[in-house]
Order: C-alpha cells, then structure tokens, then sequence
C-alpha cells in the first residue's frame, strides 16, 4: 500500500520544514511548495490525496487558492485543510465558506490537532486507500431549485431510486438538507431512528462508513439510504455546521452516490455541496419568474466558481396548464432543459402520500418515463466526466 500524498503550500520555510519532518516521520508522503501559484499546479498535475496550505501567501489569497481548487474537477473533491496564522471567527467561516474541509489556527497544539484530524479521516475511511487496479469513483449530485414548490424534494428521491435501479451494483444515499426541517423521511416513510443533527454531534472516531451502513434507514421500496433532515425546529438549531463537511466526506466514502436535496437554500451549507458537486439539478417551472430567478441563481453559481457543465435544468409543469415550451425557455435561460416533466395531476401528491415511488406507483405515467429517461441521463452525465477527469 502506497503512502498518502500531502501537498503542503508553506510560504515560511521553517515552519515548512518542520511539518515536513513531522508528517514524513509518521508515514505520509509529503510535497512542499511556497506560492499560491505553485500549489495549484502542482495540485492540478501530481493529484495529492491532501492539500494543507496556509492562507497568507505571498502571491494569491489562500481564499482565492481554495476556490479555484473547488472549481477545479480535478481536485473539487480532494481534502483541503487549511492550517493558517489568520484566527479571527470571519476567517473561520470565510475559510470553510471558500471550500476548506477543516481549519487550523496556527498555535500551541496545531500540529497535534492536525495529526488527530487526519487519523480521524483515515479511520472514517475518507481518505483514499492506495490499492492497486481500479478505484471506483463515487459521486456527489445536488438538487437545487430557485424557488419553492416546484417538486424538488419529490423529484430528487425519485431519481434516487431509479438510480439504485439502473445502476443496482451500487449504492445510493440521500440527505436531507432542507433546513430548518426536510420532507423526505416524510414522503418516503422513514421512521427517523437518526437525523442529520444527530450525526453533527458525533466525532470522526464515531462517525465511520461501517456506522452509517448499518444504521441510516433504508426506506422500503426506494432502494436506497437516507439521512433525514430533524423534524424538531427546536432541535435543528443544535446543527453543527462545522461538522457538516466530514458527514458528506464519509458519506461519499461509504456510498458510491451522495444525492443532497438542497431545497431552496444558497446558504454557507449550501454551497459547500454545490462547490463540490459533480451534478446540480436545478428545477423549475415554465413560467416567467421562475426561468428568471433559475437564471439569477445559475449566474449566481457560475460567479462562485461552479463549472457550466455540471448544471443540468429539469423543467418540471406541476400545473395543467402548459407554460412557456422548452425552446422558448431555453432561450430567456441561456441554457440547455435537459428534462421536461409532463403534469401527473394528483397522482405525483398520490404516490408521495403512500410513501412509494412513481415506477412502483404509476409505471407507465409520462412523468415517470421522463424521470426514468433523466437518470439514466444523469448516470452519462457523470460517467462521461469522471472520463474527462481521468484523461492524462
């Protein structure tokens, strides 16, 4: 088994040196460099397991760094810790914000806590193991919507389920991040033995692949797992945000597909899925405001770095009446509908009302084909980029 890579962007040469010593000393390969420009080079090209880097560089803000390594497929998922001499609570969450995995103060005892962190991550099975022959490549899909009561969160689980069906050698999970309080347990008839905020309080050392395989739900008939979102108000304030970043990392660790459902939400949270996203389907409705505020949100993504390609558009008609068609949306859009939904009437609010998902419910409704025909779309859609990933 090869050594995990650690790519360290270190402007301050003895302090380099140090963490050098130190990482080598307890078995981790590690590659030093002391510009902004130079780690993302050298993060592009030489593909490190890690990248611990320093805020305060002599040629780019490390926020700057960050986020272009987010935005990059190439090393949008890689685990990036930021170990910084910046220590105000803005630089915290300006730093977590950008894309960090975790953050760390430069002081007394950093080196400890970076040490426990990596030994967390490696014992949760996020880092990834050095074994010879293929890897497989697991997958992180947001679902987003620019307004609400479009059917996100009905369209989400039911694409969910027709993966775990198209691709039934791999398994799925879901996560409620609606917030404060998520429909999905709801509609899928989960009785909620653990929720997201739950799974906040828990340490790395806790929360392992093996613990959430065996105890998320698993909802009879959608064929997948779920972490749901609280149910209590009162309880949803208790999320810990912080810990938000390592729940998905083993999640994608212990699941090859991680299906979020965002909601209407662009939030810190947020973003920190759709930064990271291979996928984003973004919903909406034929009608004027809501191609409007899809075009403002998909502007908006775009100016925080999320790459065009990943944006997949399906137009839902939840009403009878027809709406704007798909070119005349494309068009105010500027961007391919990938989908279009045909209205199902009540039978959509029907089958979640019965806790069963439409192949089950109505297999040979319009709207069902439709979203059969999106998933497998959608299954293209990553495998063709985890190939243009994979190009030398």
């Amino acid at each position: 088994m090869e050594k995990v890579h650690i790519l360290l962007i270190e402007p301050d040469e003895s302090t380099a040196a140090f963490l050098r010593q130190m990482l080598s000393r307890v078995g981790f390969q590690i590659q030093v460099v002391s510009s902004g420009k130079e780690g993302l080079i050298n993060a592009w090209r030489d593909q490190p397991d890690i990248i611990v880097l320093e805020l305060n560089l002599p040629d780019l803000d490390g926020l700057e760094v960050v986020r272009k390594l987010r935005g990059d497929q190439r090393t949008s998922r890689k685990m990036i810790v930021g170990l910084t001499s910046r220590s105000q609570p803005e630089d915290t969450i300006a730093g977590l914000e950008a894309g960090l995995n975790q953050y760390i103060v430069k002081q007394a005892d950093a080196f400890d806590t970076l040490l426990r962190y990596l030994a967390g991550e490696q014992r949760a099975g996020q880092l990834r193991q050095k074994v010879k022959g293929p890897i497989p490549s697991n997958h992180l899909i947001a679902f987003l919507s620019a307004k609400g009561g479009v059917g996100t969160s009905s369209l989400c689980i039911n694409v969910a389920g027709q993966i775990t069906r198209q691709d039934s050698k791999h398994t799925v999970v879901v996560l409620d991040l609606v917030l404060p309080i998520g429909s999905l347990a709801q509609i899928t008839g989960s009785k909620r033995p653990i929720d997201l905020v739950q799974l906040t309080k828990m340490s790395s050392g806790e929360l392992t692949s093996e613990y959430l395989r065996k105890n998320l739900p698993a909802p009879k008939s959608w064929g997948f797992y779920l972490v749901p979102g609280c149910n209590d108000p009162h309880q949803a304030v208790n999320l810990q945000t912080d810990r938000l970043s390592p729940i998905i990392q083993t999640l994608q660790a212990a699941f090859t597909y991680l299906i979020v459902d965002i909601g209407r939400n662009l939030s810190h949270l947020a973003m920190l899925v759709l930064r990271q996203a291979d996928a984003i389907v973004m919903i909406l409705t034929p009608d004027e405001p809501g191609i409007s505020s899809s075009h403002i949100v998909m502007n908006y993504l775009l100016e925080e770095g999320v790459i065009k390609d990943r944006l997949l558009f399906l137009c839902n008609r939840p009403l009878a009446t027809e709406g704007l068609n798909v070119d005349a949306i494309e068009a105010a859009l500027g961007h391919e509908i990938n989908i279009s939904i045909p209205n199902m009437g009540a039978r959509f609010h029907l089958a979640n009302t019965l806790h069963a998902p439409l192949h089950l419910r109505c297999p040979e409704e319009p709207a069902t084909i439709a979203i059969n025909r999106f998933s497998a779309n959608l299954l293209q859609h990553l495998k063709q980029a985890g190939d243009k990933v994979r190009l030398p």
